[in-house]
């Protein structure tokens, strides 16, 4: 566009570019489903690119790669629902909160009310790996008070194991 249309079409354009692909990716963050690899050191992985990553029996485990606002919120909750309605009854979904690094008050009703959602059909929610202002937030929300037993800040290996969860071996 530089070239074609002179230096400030060219800047505009560039500019009008960044903004519309910063929106874009920030209102559809990178939800991965994690599989644990047994084969190497029992790290959690995408199981997307990594196949031999094995998925937990009983729950879907998913790690969110962003901040969570009002943009992006229905976007999140909807690919939790497509993860959970394919599979056979599961007991819980095991949310990866290491990748986000902050959430606005939308996001927490929206997260509150997806909890009430999941409770009424039988499936909770464990969070992993949860940065400290975040977990203060779920506080003051009142998560503990309304979902105490299934809010968790440890890492998955500890809620896999608290819960005993067992590994897909199919």
């Amino acid at each position: 566009a530089t070239l074609v249309f002179g230096p400030e079409t060219g800047i505009l354009t560039g500019v009008a570019y960044s903004i519309a692909m910063f929106i874009r990716r920030s209102s559809h963050p990178h939800i991965a489903e994690l599989g644990c690899t047994v084969d190497t050191r029992g790290e959690w992985r995408d199981i997307e690119r990594f196949p031999v990553a094995r998925c937990i029996l009983d729950a879907v485990v998913l790690r969110i790669d962003g901040s969570l606002y009002f943009a992006n919120m229905e976007f999140v909750a909807e690919h939790i629902r497509q993860r959970t309605r394919g599979r056979v009854g599961p007991r819980w979904v095991v949310l990866v909160m290491s990748g986000v690094n902050d959430m606005d008050a939308e996001a927490v009703l929206t997260t509150g009310r997806l909890l009430e959602e999941y409770s009424h059909s039988g499936v909770c929610f464990a969070f992993a790996e949860t940065r400290a202002h975040i977990r203060d937030l779920m506080e003051r929300a009142d998560w503990y008070g309304h979902h105490g037993e299934v809010v968790s800040h440890e890492t998955v290996e500890h809620i896999v194991a608290k819960l005993g969860l067992e590994l897909d071996t199919g």
